[in-house]
């Protein structure tokens, strides 16, 4: 196929036909006509709807759904964009396009609120269905939350709001071809994305997300960084659309700043440094995984135990000695013995032993605590009960209050060795001010809900900072020999 980039890809150029113009199309029979209008999405945008995209970011998103549903090959394409380029225009038509085009195809339309479907996307269908091309004329009917293309074969296109009370409602999608198209998917919840992977099981189908990028966690976010290998990743920057006007991007620079976050989101499409009300920055990470930074490993080695609760959950062990994290240790969920066992196991291997355990003691990590203090360690042991009252008072809990303690240790010079899933549970924290006025951490399970397991490894590190201790000077040449002591544990002895 054509680069989009090409001066010629929109007048036309296919595998399908031979380059032709407008006239030469005309001068085909109807049937020819229609043939060619659904050969592809891009003839069917060039001859079917009579409209091309006006600039190489939305031909590069057209040329991305014609690759994928001619070779079948990445059928998830996920696209960040800033306001108005013109990404809900595609979005429309290529519903009409697989709803005109394909035998038995299952179209599914949703987005966080239902506003989003009423307000835009569905008026942007119905807009475009009146447009069309005399060959296609009266074929679709839209209305209030779906098209029907009745007079052409028995497809549907439904709108369905993506709530996580009611994920059935997106469920049970299985036709010849399936298409599911998410808009705002910053905003979807991960019960929702886990819902839809279950539908896209055939072996034809097409998962477009599009989104302002709002969030710095979650599959979209995923989509076009760590997963980004899986998608056909587009950028959609409003500065540089056709469909922009300049005016709107110099009154926007000039109410927020370019380089607000603001700015970045709603006009370049781009990420924000940081999520509103979130504890942690990408750029605050970017330091704390960066091995080269000036690290004190003056002071207490410390344990932080995280104890897993329920099945899926993990128990996490994070070592640390002053503010150099060293290592990370994880078990699926077993019984107290054999949980306390583990730990004594770890503490045990370090040749300079921990002066510190923080243990988590809600549920059952109170059994395991019991445990390690009848194996000897009851004066090193720590109640990091989260649910506690905080030290300062501005906190509404202890849990609130160690994490807060970890960010401000990352901001002073925390090293912790790079860990992708502890990266992305850190994202995912935010923190909200009661009206008592006291700060409020988001729950375990709204961050489980969002990235689909519960937050255990950023709960150990944590738990290493439930509370300050005051510094105390080790020798290095004593804390090198518990490097090379930790070396020498091979993988998968504990």
């Amino acid at each position: 196929m054509a680069s989009p980039l090409s001066s010629n890809y929109f007048i036309w150029e296919s595998k399908y036909v031979n380059p032709m113009s407008l006239d030469e199309f005309l001068k085909l029979d109807e049937q020819s006509r229609i043939k060619l209008i659904a050969s592809t999405f891009s003839n069917y945008l060039k001859f079917g709807v009579n409209v091309g995209p006006k600039d190489e970011q939305l031909a590069k998103f057209i040329y991305e759904i014609d690759e994928a549903l001619e070779t079948n090959d990445k059928p998830y394409i996920s696209v960040r964009s800033g306001h108005g380029t013109g990404k809900t225009f595609v979005l429309a038509n290529l519903t009409n396009f697989i709803g005109l085009t394909e035998d038995d195809a299952k179209i599914v339309l949703t987005a966080p609120v239902a506003a989003q479907l009423k307000n835009q996307l569905v008026p942007e269908l119905k807009k475009w269905s009146k447009h069309l091309y005399p060959a296609l004329d009266g074929l679709v009917d839209v209305m209030s939350m779906e098209a029907v293309y009745g007079k052409v074969n028995q497809n549907k296109a439904v709108a369905r709001t993506a709530r996580k009370e009611n994920t059935e409602a997106l469920a049970g999608v299985h036709g010849k071809f399936v298409l599911y198209i998410v808009d705002e998917a910053s905003g979807i919840d991960q019960k929702i994305f886990d819902v839809i992977d279950g539908a896209l099981t055939g072996d034809r189908f097409l998962f477009v997300m599009c989104s302002n990028p709002t969030r710095t966690f979650g599959t979209f976010f995923d989509s076009h960084n760590k997963n980004k290998k899986l998608y056909r990743a587009i950028h959609l920057d409003s500065e540089k659309s056709a469909n922009v006007k300049p005016k709107w991007v110099e009154t926007m620079a000039e109410k927020y700043g370019r380089e607000s976050d603001t700015f970045r989101v709603r006009v370049n499409g781009n990420f924000p440094r940081t999520s509103t009300n979130s504890l942690f920055t990408i750029e605050m990470l970017e330091k704390a995984f960066d091995s080269k930074r000036m690290i004190d490993d003056s002071g207490y080695a410390v344990f932080g135990c995280d104890i897993a609760r329920y099945g899926d959950d993990k128990t996490i062990i994070f070592c640390r000695k002053g503010y150099k994290g060293i290592f990370f240790r994880s078990y699926e969920k077993q019984d107290t013995m054999v949980t306390a066992s583990k730990i004594i196991y770890e503490y045990n291997a370090i040749y300079d032993k921990p002066d510190y355990l923080f243990v988590d003691t809600i549920g059952v990590g109170a059994g395991v605590y019991d445990r390690l203090s009848q194996l000897g360690l009851s004066q090193k042991l720590i109640d990091a009960n989260a649910s506690k009252s905080s030290i300062n008072p501005i906190y509404n809990n202890k849990r609130t209050e160690m994490y807060h303690n970890l960010a401000e240790a990352i901001n002073k010079g925390l090293y912790i060795p790079y860990d992708e899933d502890l990266e992305e549970e850190l994202l995912a924290i935010t923190y909200s001010v009661e009206p008592n006025g006291k700060v409020k951490l988001c729950s375990k399970d709204e961050i489980k809900d969002s990235i689909g397991r519960s937050p255990d490894k950023s709960d150990a590190v944590a738990l290493t900072f439930y509370e300050i201790l005051p510094a105390q000077e080790y020798k290095k040449e004593d804390f090198a020999q518990a490097h090379q002591q930790i070396a020498t544990v091979p993988e998968g002895a504990w």
